[in-house]
Formats: C-alpha cells, structure tokens, sequence
C-alpha cells in the first residue's frame, strides 16, 4: 500500500481489471499509454505488463501471462481489501495526452478522486449507454469509466472504428466521449 504501480497494457479492459485490482491492493495506480517509455520522474515502484518488457528490471515488472492468470484462478480465497494510508495518499496518476507538449502526469488524491466522480457522476446516470474511446491512460477515459461503475451504468469499449459503430447501434449507445481525432476516425468510417 502506498506505493505506485504502472500498467502497460494496451487492451482497455484488461486494464480496467488490472486498475481495480491495483486500488483493492492500496496501490496508487497510472496506465501508460501502451508499451511507451515511462517517464523514471513518475517514481514508479512496479510496472504491470502482458508483454516482456525490462524497463525497471524483472524484480519490479509483473508479467500477467497465461501462467500468471491459471496461477490466480486456481487461488479461490477472497481477499480483504488493504487501505491506502489516508485519504491525501495518491490514488491515480493520469497521464495527459500530450497533444500540446509532452505527457504530463496529474496526481489524484482518494478525496480528489471521489469528489470529481461526484461531480463527473451526474453527467453520466442520465446516460445508461456510454461508449468512451479514450484510455485509462487519460483523464477522460478514466474519470467516464469510473464515474461508470459508482453510477452502475455500462461502459462499452471496442478496438477500431468498424467495431464501434457496430456497437453504438448493437446497444443504443446514447454518450460518446473520445479526443477530436478518435472522433474524426469514427466520422471517416461512417
């Protein structure tokens, strides 16, 4: 508890699952965009990958490989949550997309966390469909998926342009967030 983990690890909802686990553990926790170098000034205590990676060296990198996942399904136990520090700890790191400069990371406090979804929160209950097409790795893709499940609406997520316009039809989707070029790709596919 108390130190920061870093994920690369580019399938969306793989990443979600990985997030909570990380915030079940008391691990302040950031998405890297992808497999891209990290920033040594993050101060990153662990880096959470699918892919062989030797960024920090292997005593700090957790491959989440095949063996790794039939190794924790066979572990059935159920396990108490650990607590961060206090409520001022760091909780996220979000990195900002660098579309004007390079990636900046904003640090998210437990109570900055909470207020901001209690804000961002009711922008969403009035939207039972959302499809956002930005990562964990930005503000926005973070703050829509978890404003998503304190409200308990669907987050959909789809990989390419084609699938998401099936998607949007398929379920009704009635919100769409994404960056200007995310949406300038839907528009060209329609």
């Amino acid at each position: 508890p108390g130190q920061l983990a870093i994920t690369c690890l580019p399938d969306k909802q793989f990443d979600w699952i990985v997030t909570l686990a990380l915030a079940h553990e008391g691990l302040a926790s950031c998405s890297n965009h992808g497999y891209a170098p990290i920033n040594s000034s993050l101060g990153v205590d662990w880096v959470i990958t699918d892919k062989a990676l030797d960024i920090f060296g292997r005593n700090r990198t957790l491959l989440i490989d095949a063996e790794f996942i039939k190794t924790v399904e066979q572990e059935s136990e159920a396990i108490e949550p650990m607590k961060f520090p206090s409520h001022d700890s760091v909780f996220r790191l979000v990195l900002t997309s660098g579309t004007t400069g390079p990636s900046k990371a904003v640090a998210f406090t437990q109570k900055d966390m909470l207020k901001r979804c209690q804000t961002t929160s009711k922008l969403w209950a009035d939207y039972p469909h959302e499809l956002c097409l930005m990562g964990l790795s930005t503000m926005g893709g973070y703050f829509v998926a978890m404003c998503s499940l304190l409200v308990g609406v669907p987050l959909y997520h789809a990989d390419t342009p084609k699938n998401q316009i099936a998607l949007i039809v398929a379920n009704k989707v009635q919100c769409l967030s994404g960056s200007p070029s995310q949406l300038a790709l839907l528009v060209q596919q329609l």
